[in-house]
Order: C-alpha cells, then sequence, then structure tokens
C-alpha cells in the first residue's frame, strides 16, 4: 500500500471523511520531494479544486498534523510552516531565511549525550527537533546581486 493509501486508511479508521479536497491535499503533499507551505499546497490543489478556499487547506492539514499523517516544520514568520509526510524517517531541516525554502537533512547531530543529560535532569526523552536557519544558494546570489543562472 502506497503512502496515499495508507492516509486515507488512517483518515478512515479516525472516522475522518474522506473529500475530494482532503485527497487533493494528500495527492500534493505526496507528490512533493521537499516539504511544502500551505500557500503553494493551495495553489497546486487549486489545479484541480478551483474552489477550494486557503483557510479549507489550512483545516486539512490541520486534521492531517492531528491524526499523524503530517509532520509541520516550524519556520519564522507568518504563514512559513512548511508540511511533509509524518513516515518519511526521523531527519531534520535547514530552512532559508529569505525565501522559506525547507530541505532535508541527511544527518542528526543529536547523540547519546543528550538523552543521558535529560535523564540527569529527570526527563525521559522521548523526541527532539532542530531547527536550522540559513540563507540557500539562489537567495545567497540574490543579496551578493548575481543572476539565477538559467
Amino acid at each position: 500500500m502506497d503512502r496515499l493509501e495508507e492516509a486515507l486508511a488512517t483518515l478512515r479508521r479516525q472516522g475522518c471523511r474522506i473529500t475530494e479536497q482532503r485527497k487533493a491535499v494528500l495527492q500534493v503533499v505526496a507528490a512533493a520531494e521537499q516539504p511544502m507551505r500551505a500557500v503553494d499546497i493551495w495553489q497546486q490543489v487549486r489545479i484541480k479544486e478551483e474552489d477550494i478556499s486557503l483557510d479549507t487547506v489550512y483545516r486539512n492539514l490541520t486534521l492531517l498534523v492531528e491524526q499523524g499523517i503530517l509532520l509541520p516544520i516550524g519556520a519564522l514568520g507568518k504563514d512559513a510552516t512548511s508540511y511533509e509526510w509524518s513516515h518519511d524517517g526521523h531527519h531534520h531541516h535547514i530552512r532559508c531565511v529569505d525565501c522559506g525554502q525547507a530541505v532535508c537533512l541527511d544527518i542528526c547531530p543529536v547523540d547519546a549525550r543528550l538523552e543521558e543529560e535529560a535523564h540527569r535532569k529527570g526527563y525521559e526523552l522521548l523526541r527532539h527537533s532542530l531547527d536550522l536557519y540559513g540563507r540557500c544558494k539562489n537567495c545567497t546570489r540574490k543579496k551578493a546581486g548575481q543572476e539565477d543562472p538559467v
């Protein structure tokens, strides 16, 4: 079963309605190679579902996060949160502070020392999140006054 079908099965088990708009949101995120912002998801969903509002996309994203299907990736600024599948394995992201693009990192810099420190402080470490911010190649070029190569 592919992840889209898994997500639909999860929603059905939880008693959630499977609307065409909800399915379209899932299809867009399933096809994405990188995390996507709500506005970008909305723009792609509108190709099939012309009448869908941005508010409807946000409501669907909230439900999909609550059901454990999608993960929100925090960011600086209003409406900058991106979303991706929660089943893509543990990883972190780096986000461009100018354009908001987020990319997945292939390493996790958190090691056993963090878990040991948490235990010393009386905590059981359940999960962690690491937010990295920088400037992507394209925005670095723009800031330096260079054009993107075509």
